[in-house]
C-alpha cells in the first residue's frame, strides 16, 4: 500500500513537472501572442485586442509558479497547492531555508512534503475561515533536512503508538506514507500534538 502511495506521489511529481513545462511553453509565445496584439491594434480592432489580452492574462495566472526558496522541487509543490490554499482562505505562514539541491529523491520529498500539506488542508477546512492556519518549516540542520508542518484542527485527532488515528475508511495513509518513506531515508519523524496545533515533524 505505501509503495502505491509512493507511486501517485510520482504522479504527481509528473503532473507538477508538466505544468511548469506549460509555463515554459507559455513564455516560448508569447512574442506570438504581442504579435497578435500589435496586428489587432493595427487594424483598430480594440476590443478584440482587449479581449485577446484577457485570455492570455488568465491563461498566464493558470501557470504562475510562486518562488518560495531556491529550491525548485519545493517551489513545485507549494505552487501545486497554492490555488486550493487560497480559495479556501487558509492562512499558510512559511519560512524555508533551504539549497538549491537535497541529497534526497524527488518523489520521496513530493511524497512526505506533499502528504503533509494535503492532511494540513483537510483538517483546516471544517474551522471557521479566520481559523484556517498552517505553518510550514524547511530548514538544513548540518546535513539534515528538518521538515514541519503545523495546523490548527477543528477535531481533536487520536494519537495511538505515535500515529494519527484516522476514523474515517480509507484515510490515514497519508501519514503512513510519511512515516515510512521517513524511515526509507533512514530518517524519523514526529506526529503531536501542542494545544491547539497538530505537528508533523521530520528528519531525514
Amino acid at each position: 500500500m505505501m509503495e502505491m502511495q509512493r507511486a501517485q506521489s510520482q504522479k504527481e511529481l509528473e503532473a507538477i513537472k508538466r505544468s511548469e513545462y506549460s509555463v515554459s511553453l507559455l513564455r516560448h509565445d508569447m512574442r506570438h501572442f504581442l504579435a497578435n496584439i500589435s496586428a489587432f491594434i493595427d487594424n483598430d480592432e480594440t476590443e478584440k485586442a482587449k479581449e485577446y489580452i484577457s485570455e492570455v492574462l488568465q491563461s498566464v495566472d493558470q501557470t504562475t509558479m510562486h518562488k518560495y526558496c531556491k529550491n525548485e522541487i519545493v517551489n513545485m509543490i507549494l505552487s501545486s497547492h497554492e490555488n486550493e490554499i487560497k480559495a479556501n482562505q487558509i492562512e499558510l505562514q512559511h519560512s524555508i531555508q533551504i539549497p538549491e539541491r537535497l541529497p534526497f529523491s524527488d518523489v520521496d520529498l513530493t511524497s512526505i512534503l506533499s502528504n503533509a500539506l494535503e492532511n494540513a488542508i483537510h483538517a483546516v477546512l471544517p474551522l471557521e475561515a479566520e481559523k484556517r492556519k498552517i505553518v510550514l518549516d524547511l530548514r538544513m540542520n548540518g546535513e539534515k533536512l528538518l521538515i514541519s508542518v503545523k495546523n490548527t484542527f477543528a477535531e481533536m485527532p487520536q494519537i495511538v503508538d505515535g500515529m494519527p488515528l484516522s476514523k474515517k475508511a480509507g484515510h490515514g495513509f497519508g501519514t503512513q506514507s510519511i512515516r515510512y518513506i521517513t524511515e526509507k531515508m533512514n530518517g524519523n519523524c514526529q506526529f503531536t500534538i501542542k494545544e491547539d496545533w497538530f505537528i508533523v515533524r521530520v528528519v531525514v
